[in-house]
C-alpha cells in the first residue's frame, strides 16, 4: 500500500514546548498567552485534515485519505501511522515517550531505538 509521509514532526515537537493559550486555563507551571498555528501540510493530501487543539496543547488529524500517513519522529523514525485501519504508534520511537509530557521530562528507555524496525499498536 502507497504510504503518505507527511512530516509534522516539526511541528509536534514545536507544540510539545509552547505554553497554553490563556483561553485554556492549565495545571499550575503552565505560561499563557500563546497560540499555535498550522501554516502547512506538505504534500497536501486529500482526505487529510490537520488542527490545532485548545489553542496550542494537541493537534488532531483526520485521515479519510484511504492511504496511511506517517508521522516520523524526531530522528526520522516511523512514530506514528493512521489510515483506514487507525492509529498505530511505533513503541520504538523514542517520539512515543518524549511527547508523554509536555515539557519531555520522561526517561527514555533503551528499547527506544530510531534504528530498530517498528514495533507497537494502537
Amino acid at each position: 500500500m502507497f504510504s503518505v509521509r507527511v512530516a509534522i514532526v516539526a511541528l509536534v515537537a514545536a507544540l510539545a514546548f509552547v505554553p497554553a493559550s490563556a483561553a485554556h486555563p492549565r495545571a499550575k507551571g503552565y505560561a499563557r498567552g500563546f497560540q499555535s498555528k498550522i501554516s502547512s501540510v506538505s504534500p497536501e493530501v486529500v482526505g487529510l485534515e490537520v488542527a490545532v487543539v485548545d489553542g496550542d496543547d494537541r493537534l488532531r488529524v483526520s485521515n479519510k485519505s484511504g492511504t496511511d500517513l506517517v508521522v516520523l519522529g524526531y530522528d526520522g523514525e516511523p512514530y506514528l501511522r493512521i489510515g483506514p485501519d487507525g492509529v498505530y504508534r511505533n513503541e520504538r520511537s523514542p517520539a512515543a515517550y518524549l511527547n508523554r509530557d509536555r515539557f519531555a521530562r520522561v526517561s527514555v528507555p533503551p528499547r527506544a531505538d530510531p534504528g530498530a524496525t517498528p514495533s507497537g499498536g494502537r
